[in-house]
C-alpha cells in the first residue's frame, strides 16, 4: 500500500496539483468590431449630359423644349442626396436666373430654363439613377437675336 501511495503522490506532484500552489483559470475578453459606411454620391462615366434646343427659327416662333441626354449617378443606399448647379458660365448675376446661352462670337444671349429633380435617396452603386434634365427656350427670347451658334456649360454637383 505504501508503494501505491508513493506512486499516487508522485503522479499528482508531476501533474502540478500538489505543492506548487498554482491555480489555473480561464478568462474572456470582449472585442468591439466597428466600421462606418460613408454616404457617397458619384456621377457614372462618362459624367456628361446635354440639353439641345436644335435649330431655333424666329419665323416659326413658339417655345422650344430641349432634347436631353441625361447623366446617371448613384448614391450610397439610404443616403439622402442633393443635386445643385452653377447656373452656367453665362449667367448675368452669379447664382441668379436666368440661365443664358451666349452667341459664339457676339455678346448676345438667349435665356433658357433648366430643370431637374434635385433631391432623393440613393439605392447603392448597383442601382444607378438617371438625372432627367428638361429645359425650354421661349419664342420671344430668340425672336430678335443674331443668327449663329449659342451655347452654355452648366456644372452639376451632387452631395450626400
Amino acid at each position: 500500500m505504501k508503494f501505491s501511495k508513493l506512486i499516487l503522490v508522485g503522479a499528482l506532484g508531476a501533474a502540478g496539483v500538489l505543492g506548487n500552489g498554482v491555480a489555473l483559470a480561464a478568462d474572456t475578453a470582449a472585442i468591439t468590431v466597428s466600421a462606418a459606411v460613408l454616404g457617397t454620391c458619384k456621377f457614372v462615366a462618362p459624367k456628361t449630359g446635354a440639353l439641345a434646343f436644335g435649330n431655333l427659327d424666329p419665323s416659326v416662333g413658339g417655345n422650344v423644349n430641349g432634347t436631353a441626354t441625361n447623366p446617371s449617378f448613384w448614391c450610397t443606399k439610404g443616403a439622402s442626396y442633393t443635386i445643385s448647379d452653377d447656373f452656367g458660365v453665362n449667367e448675368a448675376v452669379a447664382g441668379v436666373a436666368p440661365r443664358r446661352m451666349k452667341h459664339a462670337t457676339l455678346a448676345e444671349y438667349i435665356p433658357y430654363t433648366f430643370t431637374y429633380t434635385a433631391t432623393g435617396t440613393g439605392a447603392g452603386p448597383g442601382t444607378p439613377a438617371t438625372l432627367n434634365l428638361a429645359g425650354q427656350v421661349l419664342g420671344t427670347d430668340y425672336a430678335n437675336v443674331s443668327a449663329g451658334n449659342y451655347g452654355d456649360t452648366v456644372t452639376l454637383s451632387i452631395t450626400p
